[in-house]
This record gives C-alpha cells, structure tokens and sequence, in this order.
C-alpha cells in the first residue's frame, strides 16, 4: 500500500465492540536530521530527557547506555507528543528509514525494530517510558498527526541517538514492576489489580507482531462514542480525553515498561501499529480494552 497513514485513529462501537477504520493520510517532502554524533569522546547517559514542541524534539544526550534506559518526555507544545524508540538495522540511515517513511510508513517499518519510548502526552504533561537499547543506532520520532492530518514524523519531528559498543559492557537494569500488562495479536490483559497503584509497569509482548500500549482517559460524562470521531478527525473539535501516556512500540517476545500515575475515572487503551496482512490498525481489529481506575 503507498499510502501514509496516521498511526493514531480509530473507531469501536457500543454492545459488540466492533473496531473500524481511523483516518489516513498523505504527505511528502524529505526530512534532514542532525549528523550522527561522535561517540568516542561521549561518556553515554544512563536516562533519556526529551523536549518536545512543534515539530522538533531536543534530546538531552546523542550517546545513550544500554539497557534499560528511562525516557522522560516533556510536552512543551501546543499538540499532543510522543516520543517512540525505533532501532535502525544496521547499514540503515535514519535518513533512509524517514524517506521510506515518507512513501509507505508501514513498509518502512522493516528498516527498524520497535524499543519502546512514551506514548502520548497532552501539551503541559510530561510522560516516563523507557528504552531497551542495544548498540546500535536509534530514531526518535513521534507519529501523532496534526490538524492537516499530516504525522509529526513527515514535519521533521524526528532525533537520533547512539548507543555505542562500549555500552553493552554496562547495561542498565530494568526496573522493578507492579504488575503486567500483557499484549497480544489482537487484544490486551491488564494486571488483575488493574491499573490504579503509580508506579511502574512492565508491558509485555506475547504476540507475533509489534504492539504498543496508548492509555486515554475518557473526559467524565463522555464516552467511547465521543473518543471516535475525536481521533478519526486528527484531534480537532471538543476534545473527549486525556491522553496519558504508555509504552511506545515493543517487538514480539520483549517486554517494555511504562510508569503510569492514573487518576479515577474511565479509561481506554490501544493499539495503533498496523498489521501487514490487512494494513488496518491493531485497534481496528480489536486490539481496544476499556477498563476504570
């Protein structure tokens, strides 16, 4: 398909839980990124720290540690951001993998593999996730579409970081977890304590395909009913949610990890990576759980 789409919309109806399409997109042009920084003189960080805005990101280090690195997202724009980790395979430019991008974002999606980030924040939030990174070269991007429809990626939202060799002597522990959130193709289980301690949760992937973990909250006297249309529109119009973070994308059999600090209300969490066979959103197909703190 040489269609661009958005990575976040979708549609579920009321009694069955039917999921329908979200809107797509279409954009163009090349996106430059900063030269690839010199790791031999960089001592690699042990924490991420992102600023993003319209439509950049400043990324407190280039030269990252392995492990399980934090990544802290500061939404210092007037749209909704995320921050999600992607590997370059090796010999991949991130100047290939946004020009791939730019033509088919799910057929670039063989130039990389997901190592998790922070899913949405609203503008004024800030967001914990965090990377598993080996040594390697990493995109960070943000898919969130703005108000033309046209995805943030495709506005030159996009960093790149480097974990050297040398950091693989070292790596950084994972952190200790509540609980599990459990993804598969095409549908998530939440810890049976739910999701209303803060802390840390561990987001695991048991499926065969990519999955990644976005947490709304639905606005009080809303609905499912509102959220729809809401997303499919590319965010404009009253707006019926807050979006609250998760874990950006993880690969089959790897886990990722997401420090959440919900308050009371109705919630609702998906998935937006697309499925190759059917090039629908994992939301589409079902991959949508409702549940209340």
């Amino acid at each position: 398909m040489n269609t661009v789409r958005n990575r976040i919309g979708l549609v579920v109806t009321a009694a069955a839980a039917s999921v329908f399409v979200l809107a797509a997109s279409a954009c163009g042009g090349g996106t430059k990124v900063a030269a690839t920084p010199d790791v031999s003189k960089a001592t690699p960080a042990t924490s991420i720290d992102v600023s993003a805005a319209e439509y950049s990101f400043a990324v407190s280090s280039k030269v990252v540690a392995a492990g399980r690195v934090p990544v802290e997202l500061h939404n210092n724009g007037s749209e909704p951001h995320q921050v999600m980790i992607l590997r370059l395979h090796d010999g991949v430019s991130i100047d290939r993998y946004v020009s791939a991008a730019h033509s088919d974002e799910g057929a670039a999606s063989s130039l990389i593999d997901n190592a998790g980030g922070v899913n949405v924040v609203d503008p004024g939030a800030s967001g914990t996730g965090y990377a598993d990174l080996a040594p390697g070269k990493y995109a960070l991007v943000c898919y969130i579409p703005s108000g033309d429809h046209v995805g943030h990626l495709h506005k030159g939202m996009v960093a790149e970081v480097t974990v050297p060799d040398s950091a693989a002597n070292a790596p950084v522990a994972a952190p200790s977890a509540l609980g599990d959130v459990v993804m598969q193709d095409f549908n998530f289980t939440l810890p049976p304590q739910g999701l209303g301690t803060a802390g840390t949760y561990r987001v695991v992937n048991n499926g065969a395909q990519a999955h990644e973990f976005v947490v709304m909250r639905i606005a009080d006297g809303k609905g499912l009913g509102d959220v729809i249309p809401y997303l499919q529109s590319g965010f404009q119009g009253d707006k019926p949610l807050t979006f609250a973070g998760g874990s950006g994308g993880v690969e089959p059999g790897h886990d990722g990890y997401s420090d959440l600090a919900l308050s009371p209300g109705q919630y609702v969490a998906m998935c937006f990576i697309t499925d190759p066979a059917s090039h629908k959103h994992h939301a589409e197909i079902g991959m949508v759980i409702p549940f209340t703190v």
